[in-house]
């Protein structure tokens, strides 16, 4: 027999939506800050020289990091689908298990 807590599918949704939500967060940081022209290295000659070396790391980190949030999410909504499906499916054999109670088929 197969068992689903759906208490614990909808933590682990919240926690994959939230992780989601926290590495979307992160990839969309560095951007906004260079959008400002703020440099996240800072602005003093050892900062502006490690720049160079900086930016393409750092543009493949948050492109990894909106990726990974996508999967996260996509992850979560996969969850969710489970869960439905896993409850529909147990309500139809609870009614079938019902109907052959009174056709008299145990």
């Amino acid at each position: 027999m197969l068992s689903v807590d759906q208490t614990e599918l909808r933590r682990a949704v919240a926690l994959f939506q939230a992780a989601a939500a926290s590495a979307g967060s992160a990839a969309g940081k560095a951007p906004r800050v260079a959008e400002q022209g703020l440099p996240p290295w800072g602005g003093d000659p050892l900062g502006a020289a490690c720049g160079g070396g900086y930016r393409d790391p750092a543009e493949q980190a948050c492109a990894a990091l909106d990726e990974l949030s996508g999967l996260l999410g996509d992850v979560a909504d996969r969850l969710v689908a489970v869960g439905r499906t896993f409850a529909e499916t147990e309500a139809q054999n609870v009614e079938h298990a019902r109907r052959w109670q009174v056709d008299g088929r145990d």
